[in-house]
């Protein structure tokens, strides 16, 4: 099963109305027909998803090669508006560990999701239990992080202050303000991961102001302390 997300459909709604989105549409179908033969067969799964089942093929690289294929004819500027389609595709090779038609296609959404979130160079992925496990951790965090910021209190958060010093006098002149996150489910988490995550699930923008917030505090607590000259710098998602 070959789950193909068509990612920015949504926009082109916005921008042209849903008359164009519908053109937009048969056109990506239509594209998507010419790889069907008497082993593919095609579905329209939903808005922006279509799903291709695979029979009798050789082997993953198959699979990987038809996946690329299927990016480079579709994101190819559609003739209704002239502009880019971006693609990605989760794909599941079917076996004994799928008890219904629902898990299957749940399961190629796994793939699905981890192919648009984590970078590989690719713009497939496939399943596997480790692809799953991780995005039920990403859940857990992100379910954590929207508890936090309901409720900002506890240490799930904490900020850590890394000097600045300067090379000419060796003395501290700043400090930067460093985000850190003690889960109680999974532990130390880096913001290499939770990072992203807050990103991916429009959380960043209040996790934001709490960092500046607790920041401020600090800088008030420095100044209190005979530290009046000390900045703090606070690092601020572009997302």
């Amino acid at each position: 099963i070959m789950m193909v997300h068509c990612r920015n459909l949504g926009a082109i709604n916005s921008a042209y109305g849903f008359d164009v989105g519908d053109r937009a549409i048969r056109e990506l179908g239509k594209r998507l027909r010419a790889f069907t033969n008497a082993n593919r067969s095609l579905f329209h799964f939903a808005t922006n998803r279509f799903v291709l089942y695979v029979r009798d093929y050789r082997g993953k690289e198959e699979l990987a090669e038809l996946a690329e294929q299927i990016k480079g004819n579709l994101e190819r500027p559609l003739e209704c508006v002239g502009r880019q389609i971006m693609v990605r595709t989760g794909i599941l090779e079917l076996g004994s560990g799928c008890q219904s038609a629902m898990e299957a296609v749940t399961r190629a959404s796994v793939a699905l999701h981890h192919a648009e979130t984590v970078p590989s160079g690719h713009s497939f992925s496939f399943y596997d239990s480790g692809v799953e496990a991780q995005l039920q951790r990403e859940e857990i965090i992100a379910r954590e992080m929207a508890e936090f910021i309901a409720s900002p209190e506890g240490s799930l958060f904490y900020l850590e202050y890394q000097p600045k010093v300067s090379l000419a006098t060796g003395k501290i002149v700043g400090l930067e303000a460093l985000a850190r996150m003690e889960s109680p489910s999974s532990g130390r988490v880096s913001p290499v991961e939770f990072i992203p995550i807050a990103e991916r699930q429009d959380l960043i923008v209040p996790l934001g102001y709490w960092f500046l917030e607790t920041a401020c505090r600090f800088i008030s607590q420095l100044y209190k302390a005979g530290y009046p000259d000390l900045h703090v710098a606070v690092n601020i998602s572009v997302a």
